[in-house]
């Protein structure tokens, strides 16, 4: 957890935007700072600490990341030992002083002292309990002109968008309709009442067991409930949020979803899985497609934030919505995918995410085709998300399948990152390469087909076998390479005979054999729709009909 958490710090970008209505200047050449801090120093012996300390120098060494730009040392220990409960010691006053040191690593940014005051006496009010910790629009700008000298309201905003976005010390949401007169000025206070209001709605007695019940399995809430908590007499005064101004917020951090009209699913709010439990299938088709990041682990809040996107934006005609009656977890998530008859099976490992494509029925379209739109729909929100998010190059996503290579079978899984281009993929632990098979490549649009007839057109010497029209002449042989087929009805009609034709054949022939041979030649002879019988067009048709080892085999007999 420390090396994630630390993974997703570098992973974040630093942006300079001094008005909330122009585009930001993004930095990402200097990694923010990181301090781990071990409280309760005057609880463990020195003993203790020098394990702790020699324990995380082990698990750094394992990160693909090069944390140690993002961490401060304090003397050659990884981490500040403190006593958190003496303000007065010199510990407390060092890693303050070290915290004030780090800050001059990054681009020093000139504001008016009248932003800086504002921030300084909304701080103090807070402080003082003469505020709250939200506050309307109106009374901040009345403390802003009488108290500080701001001299308009758009003044103020432009001051508090930045320290929104660049300081990240108050939160200011101009975009928000529900949240656009509201002024946050406790981060964690504001996250910590959220999520009490949220428990607190969907305990035993307060709502019933079913509605109990699909919060916890589920994640799936309702608003009406929200607001029946918020108007009881014992709360009105607690929370600072209407249930609508929650549920825009909620929805800004895309910790939320709208499933209905009143209906909203929130993944985090869900119990995890033992993924170790999770059965990895790489003989599937199409196999397992693992998203890996530069960072080396799943940035924090990427896998939810991408189930939410998922179920609220269609994008290439991939309509995502929860699995009906589906048992549903933190960190393996279940979808149906819109009119397509397959679920989508997204699993959040520490390294990895794992997507799963399972047919439960006719596609009406390629399975390539389907793949890749979801690929690609994937591929889009990951990348909103990182945007939101600040996190920047450091969170650069790829795709990939898992390594199997033979050198890596005592480590654990990993990804092996595609390189579409040349077919292979690479390991990220071995940088080995790996050569794609048909059923990966499917992720990318490549049907089984498409693979064979690319293979074929590599070898000039081919193209003229491959292409060049059957005749009569060529019976025997063709049924010959045909030999373990016993669906030649189907392949009849892909072939391009018309359905009597074979009901006629099968009333005459009976015998499978016969019926083969019948239809075959009729084939040859460019019956019905047939115009130019091929080894080619017989090779993609057995593709179609999943008949791949029969393709190859003929593949290789005509090679020969």
């Amino acid at each position: 957890m420390i090396l994630r958490s630390l993974s997703s710090i570098a992973c974040l970008g630093y942006g300079q935007q001094m008005n909330f209505n122009e585009d930001g200047v993004s930095h990402s050449s200097t990694y923010p700072a990181a301090f781990l801090i071990g409280s309760h120093k005057d609880m463990v012996k020195e003993e203790v600490i020098k394990l702790v300390n020699e324990h995380l120098m082990s698990l750094i060494k394992t990160c693909d990341l090069d944390v140690h730009e993002i961490i401060q040392r304090y003397e050659n220990c990884l981490f500040y030992p403190i006593n958190g409960l003496d303000e007065s010691s010199k510990e407390i006053d060092k890693l303050r002083q070290e915290i004030f040191n780090a800050t001059k690593q990054f681009k020093s940014v000139e504001v008016p002292m009248t932003w800086l005051i504002l921030s300084i006496k909304l701080q103090v009010l807070y402080e003082k309990k003469e505020i709250n910790c939200v506050i309307d629009i109106e009374k901040c700008f009345k403390i802003a002109n009488i108290e500080c000298g701001f001299k308009s309201i758009d003044e103020m905003k432009n001051a508090l968008w930045f320290y929104h976005y660049v300081m990240g010390t108050i939160m200011y949401f101009p975009y928000i309709p529900e949240l656009n007169e509201k002024v946050i000025l406790d981060l964690q206070a504001i996250f910590d009442c959220v999520t009490k209001l949220i428990n607190c709605c969907f305990v035993y007695g307060t709502v019933s067991e079913r509605t109990e019940e699909e919060f916890t399995k589920f994640g799936t809430f309702f608003v009406r409930h929200l607001e029946k908590v918020l108007n009881s007499k014992d709360n009105k005064s607690k929370y600072p949020f209407s249930a609508r101004e929650i549920i825009a917020l909620l929805k800004h951090l895309h910790a939320i979803v709208a499933i209905d009209d009143d209906k909203y699913f929130m993944p985090t709010a869900l119990k995890p899985v033992l993924l170790s439990e999770a059965h990895q299938d790489a003989t599937s088709c199409p196999p397992p497609l693992l998203i890996s990041f530069a960072c080396g682990y799943t940035p924090v809040g990427i896998f939810g934030s991408l189930v939410t996107h998922l179920l609220s934006n269609a994008k290439h005609n991939i309509e995502c919505k929860l699995a009906d009656d589906t048992r549903q977890y933190r960190n393996k998530i279940v979808l149906s995918c819109g009119s397509y008859h397959a679920d989508l099976i997204l699993m959040a490992w520490s390294r990895f995410i794992e997507i799963n494509f399972k047919r439960k029925g006719d596609l009406h379209e390629s399975i390539a085709d389907v793949c890749q739109k979801v690929r690609l729909a994937i591929d889009e929100s990951i990348e909103v998300i990182s945007k939101s998010f600040n996190y920047k190059c450091k969170a650069k996503h790829s795709f990939g399948f898992p390594c199997n290579n033979l050198a890596c079978n005592s480590l654990p899984v990993h990804p092996a990152i595609c390189k579409v281009a040349i077919r292979s993929a690479e390991c990220v632990q071995k940088n080995n390469l790996i050569e794609l098979s048909d059923s990966q490549l499917i992720w990318f649009g490549i049907q089984q087909e498409q693979v064979v007839e690319n293979g074929l057109m590599e070898d000039s010497l081919s193209e003229e076998i491959f292409q060049k029209t059957l005749e009569i002449d060529d019976l025997d042989d063709v049924f010959e390479k045909l030999d373990d087929l016993n669906e030649w009805k189907k392949l009849g009609l892909k072939l391009g005979l018309k359905y009597p034709t074979l009901e006629r054949i099968e009333k005459d022939k009976r015998v499978i054999d016969d019926c083969k041979m019948e239809m075959l030649a009729c084939w040859l002879k460019k019956q019905d729709k047939v115009k130019s019988p091929s080894w080619k067009q017989l090779i993609i048709v057995l593709c179609k009909m999943k008949e791949t080892e029969i393709s190859k085999k003929i593949i290789e007999e005509l090679r020969i």
